[in-house]
């Protein structure tokens, strides 16, 4: 008995023991509440929209459907019973509160098994829990909360040499996106550095991965990933990507540079410490940026800020412990070296500190579905009979559905990239809008630079007598407009 407790006390991590590890627990708390507050605060919007049709389809329905691009299966397959229990935002985003809750949680126990100071702690439970990057995911019905929990829980066994955990969770992350696979060599090149003797254990578990992935991946191809336009790979949308991840427009595009560049001397200055926990972090993050690096530079390009999100967890723990380390470290001394780096230290801290606090200042949990929640409810109160809704792609169709499936709506009949109007998805009747028979019509578009000519000329004559009566601002997708019109030939 005594044995069996003191393996369990061993896998718990360690209480706490220090005024900087105290500040870190209430800092995780607070981020625990800052995300459970307002996770539906903001409208449904497409992406949410998406996986809540194909999670209320029969399941080996919804496992030959081809409605969606992203590899997502896994967290269809969670969302299912949180659909079945409602469909009300509060269900359909839970899951992905819950994974944000457990990534703060590891955080903490990263932290810990890495012998973080309570003053790294400190600094990196502020990224950990406030960085708007990190709280958005947690809001929304996406994969990407999961993904960032998978790939700190598979650290977490890295760290720990529990090969079977992390087997399993590295599979389980090729399930939850197409570029999973990479944060699964992240994750075993932490490892591989951690405990070198296991190469060959770390070889086999990265063998079995890719070989459960096989099955998704040839499955995949039938996806129409080949058309999503995401532009070719540079230093610029690199850094526009990199910038969206981190301040998910809380900041403007200076504050990104800033962050940008404090990125830079908070490395410089870690490759001085060459402390092992931050060696580490840093291979867990370059393994990771370098295998989806490698990827867009040889196929296509997979590096835009939501794939790469997962990435931000591990920046916050390595931005903790470089801002936070003595140089050289204490007890050897003092001297100038070591009082000019730590001054640089202090500097970059309290930057970071300023555009953290000018971020959150400018968190906005309600925007990020451009209320599309209100303009639905400016159709419900002028709506008259004889009305129709048109929608002139599957993109504003999904979310207005949700608020307004009673009323009688159309699709437009266009031929749209297949990620625009999704193959597979059949929830609404396709007509041109001089066949529906009408008094007044909705129309509801969103253009886009992938949007065919001669449908923006379509939407152009249909709205030039209309009278605008909505439009939403999406902080990651096109605008979107309301246009009503009167059916001049209708009696």
């Amino acid at each position: 008995m005594k044995t069996l407790l003191k393996q369990l006390s061993d896998r718990l991590p360690p209480r706490v023991s220090s005024a900087g590890e105290a500040f870190a627990a209430l800092v995780l708390l607070a981020g625990a509440i800052l995300r459970a507050a307002g996770y539906t605060r903001s409208a449904i919007w497409f992406d949410e929209a998406v996986p809540l049709y194909r999670a209320s389809l029969p399941f080996w329905e919804m496992l030959h459907n081809r409605s969606e691009f992203s590899g997502n299966m896994l967290w269809e397959i969670i969302l299912r019973p949180f659909v079945w229990l409602s469909r009300e935002l509060w269900s359909l985003r839970l899951p992905a509160l819950l994974c944000g809750m457990g990534t703060l949680w590891l955080a903490w126990r990263l932290m810990k098994r890495l012998s973080f100071s309570g003053k790294e702690m400190a600094f990196a439970s502020v990224f950990i829990a406030f960085f708007p990057g990190l709280i958005w995911p947690a809001q929304d019905a996406k994969q990407y909360s999961l993904l960032t929990f998978l790939f700190l829980l598979a650290a977490d066994f890295a760290v720990e040499a529990r090969w079977l955990g992390l087997f399993a969770t590295c599979g389980l992350l090729t399930y939850t996106h197409l570029v999973g696979p990479a944060y699964g060599i992240g994750a075993l090149a932490m490892a591989w550095y951690l405990h070198p003797k296991e190469l060959k254990r770390l070889l086999g578990i990265g063998a079995g991965m890719l070989l459960s992935w096989m099955p998704y991946l040839l499955w995949s191809l039938r996806l129409p990933i080949g058309h999503l336009q995401v532009g070719q790979i540079s230093p610029a949308s690199l850094l526009y990507s990199l910038g969206v991840l981190m301040w998910y427009t809380t900041l403007p595009k200076l504050g990104w540079a800033y962050s940008h560049l404090l990125i830079v001397f908070g490395s410089a200055l870690a490759l001085i410490t060459k402390e092992k926990r931050q060696v580490a972090l840093v291979l867990l993050l370059a393994a990771t940026f370098g295998s989806m690096l490698f990827v867009s530079m040889t196929f296509r390009n997979v590096m835009i800020y939501r794939t790469m999100s997962g990435l931000l967890a591990p920046i916050g723990l390595f931005l903790g412990s470089s801002l936070a380390a003595e140089f050289p470290p204490a007890g050897s001394g003092t001297n100038r070296p070591r009082l000019i780096l730590n001054a640089i230290r202090a500097t970059l801290a309290l930057v970071w500190m300023v555009l953290l606090t000018w971020g959150l200042s400018n968190w906005n949990a309600a925007a990020r579905g451009g209320y599309l929640d209100r303009a639905a409810q400016v159709i419900r109160h002028h709506w008259q009979d004889g009305d129709v809704l048109y929608y002139a792609s599957l993109t504003v169709a999904l979310p207005f559905d949700y608020y307004l499936s009673d009323l009688p709506n159309y699709l437009m009949d266009a031929e749209l990239p297949p990620f625009i109007n999704l193959p597979d998805l059949h929830k609404f009747e396709m007509a041109s809008l001089e066949s529906i028979p009408h008094r007044r019509a909705w129309v509801i578009y969103q253009l886009a630079d992938e949007t065919p000519p001669e449908v923006t000329l379509r939407l152009m004559k249909y709205t030039q007598n209309g009278k605008q009566m909505a439009n939403i601002r999406y902080p990651q997708m096109g605008e979107v407009y309301v246009i009503l019109t009167e059916n001049e030939s209708s009696p």
